[in-house]
């Protein structure tokens, strides 16, 4: 990571001032999620903690990209403070 990346200003994100960027993203979201919601990245678990955060006025905000090509995703990443990933796959 280049703290100091250059970042297009088609992925550059407007956020307020203290606002935390949350990144979770799922390759070809669409595919690979449930009707329900259920993916392997485990959105499910995710989306109502997110906005039960929201609802306590945490000053939150998800990034959830789709349809970015993989090399382009490291803008939107770069300016995201906390990562989502998988909970429930694997070990």
């Amino acid at each position: 990571w280049d703290p100091n990346k250059k970042i297009p200003e088609a992925y550059k994100i407007k956020r307020s001032n203290g606002t935390i960027l949350l990144y979770h993203g799922v390759g070809n979201k669409k595919l690979r999620t449930s009707h329900s919601g259920v993916n392997i990245h485990c959105s499910h678990i995710y989306l109502p903690i997110i906005d039960k955060l929201k609802k306590e006025n945490l000053n939150i905000e998800l990034i959830s990209p789709s349809d970015v090509p993989n090399k382009d995703l490291l803008y939107i990443q770069s300016q995201c403070d906390i990562f989502l990933d998988t909970l429930t796959y694997g070990w």
